[in-house]
């Protein structure tokens, strides 16, 4: 996969983490990451969504999100911090990034809202949403939306994935969706490694 440019507030802090390449502190960091994203994301899997994308560039930073685009495809990918927010603020922020974006003329129409474990087992929720244009007699479908929203003991971390149109979710639904089932919490970018375990946490 490629990468994009290293900003130095993206190398540091509390960060959610998805099966893209980014830029790594060192190389027992990146080391640590390719481990990490086998385990989070199944080889076959793997596999095909790098031949759907062509592998996910990091472009910027935008209201503290990392934003990735596929080199192949249409799809955009932001990823959020780490958190600490109650259960109360959950919905609002949902709808808010859902939302990202969209024109007086859109609107979202919510397909779906479901909970269940990551990959690794942690609580996840993922939202799914279209967005919807009014212009013309009939409007129409413009993109899908799915965000989803991890737990990590009392951190939470959000990632939305905009889909160009529905026939690219149709036919890559499997992959779109282990993508989303692949975060995990990357608590701090470590300075060393103490133990080999290190390398597999």
């Amino acid at each position: 996969m490629i990468r994009g440019p290293i900003c130095g507030t993206l190398l540091g802090g509390m960060r959610l983490r998805l099966a893209v390449r980014e830029p790594a502190a060192d190389p027992v960091s990146e080391a640590a990451d390719a481990v990490t994203e086998q385990a989070v994301l199944p080889a076959d899997l793997a596999q095909r969504l790098l031949a759907l994308t062509g592998g996910f560039e990091l472009v910027d930073e935008q209201e503290g999100m990392r934003v990735f685009v596929a080199q192949k495809a249409k799809l955009e990918l932001r990823i959020g911090p780490l958190l600490l927010r109650p259960a109360a603020e959950d919905d609002g922020r949902l709808r808010e990034l859902l939302g990202h974006g969209l024109s007086l003329s859109q609107r979202l129409h919510i397909l779906s809202d479901r909970r269940g474990p990551s990959e690794v087992g942690w609580p996840l929720r993922i939202v799914h949403a279209t967005v919807v244009s009014g212009a013309g007699w009939s409007g129409g479908e413009t993109e899908h939306r799915l965000v989803a929203s991890y737990r990590f003991f009392e951190h939470k971390g959000d990632a939305l994935l905009k889909v160009g149109n529905k026939h690219l979710f149709d036919t890559h639904r499997d992959e779109l969706l282990a993508l989303l089932r692949s975060g995990w919490p990357m608590w701090s970018v470590p300075a060393g490694v103490a133990v080999l375990s290190e390398l597999w946490q």
